[in-house]
């Protein structure tokens, strides 16, 4: 007798069996579990929203800084040309008393002096005219107070979406175009030193604040007494 052969299965009929998972697949996988969706990852969410604070809270800083710096330099001009007005008046008279009892020279120093003191009273008149100080430091210090808000603002939603911190940036610059006046380097270079606790950066920042806001009135108000050394 013939023994059965059974017939061979056809390839229609043969069922492939899955692979399988491979190194690659695997971490195909774990990729699109960890993928994050539409937005800012948590971490990077995290890290544009403390820049963000940071760069407020730093433009903050440097308006109040450069409002508080122009008042005083406001006053410090005001005082100035004060100073110098004495010495027009002071000098005038001193002429006037003794001008039987000092030589040609002398005479001529004291009323180099009085024109110097003038000259000088008149150029820093026109100095806080043409500056503006007032006007600048109430803009800046309104600049500043909003940036405050803005900031406050932000740290009470702290958002984590990048739509949000998008219309927070934008909210930010419409405030620095809006407010037609801007601080200068040594205010920022205040704010940062103050941030950063360096002592190195407060010493040159205040160094320079110092130069600024002290140096050309100090200048005005030494020339002529140095001027009177002469005699």
């Amino acid at each position: 007798m013939q023994r059965a052969v059974a017939p061979e299965p056809r390839t229609a009929d043969v069922v492939p069996m899955p692979p399988g998972p491979t190194p690659a697949s695997v971490s195909l996988a774990r990729g699109a579990v960890r993928r994050p969706g539409p937005g800012l990852a948590e971490g990077d969410a995290t890290s544009d929203f403390e820049q963000l604070r940071r760069t407020l809270r730093t433009i903050k800083t440097a308006r109040f800084n450069a409002a508080d710096r122009l008042e005083l330099k406001r006053m410090l001009s005001l005082f100035t040309m004060a100073m110098l007005a004495l010495y027009v008046g002071g000098l005038t008279v001193w002429l006037a008393v003794h001008a039987a009892e000092i030589d040609t020279a002398t005479g001529r120093v004291v009323m180099l002096a009085t024109i110097m003191s003038s000259v000088l009273s008149l150029c820093l008149a026109l100095l806080d005219w043409s500056g503006g100080y007032q006007l600048q430091a109430y803009h800046l210090k309104r600049s500043g107070q909003a940036i405050a808000d803005l900031l406050e603002e932000l740290e009470l939603s702290r958002p984590a979406g990048s739509a949000a911190l998008v219309a927070y940036r934008r909210r930010f610059g419409d405030l620095l175009r809006g407010c037609g006046c801007n601080h200068q380097q040594v205010d920022y270079l205040l704010a940062r030193a103050d941030e950063t606790g360096c002592g190195r950066d407060k010493a040159w920042a205040h160094a320079r604040y110092l130069a600024d806001v002290y140096a050309l009135h100090g200048a005005f108000l030494l020339a002529p007494p140095l001027t009177l050394l002469m005699v």
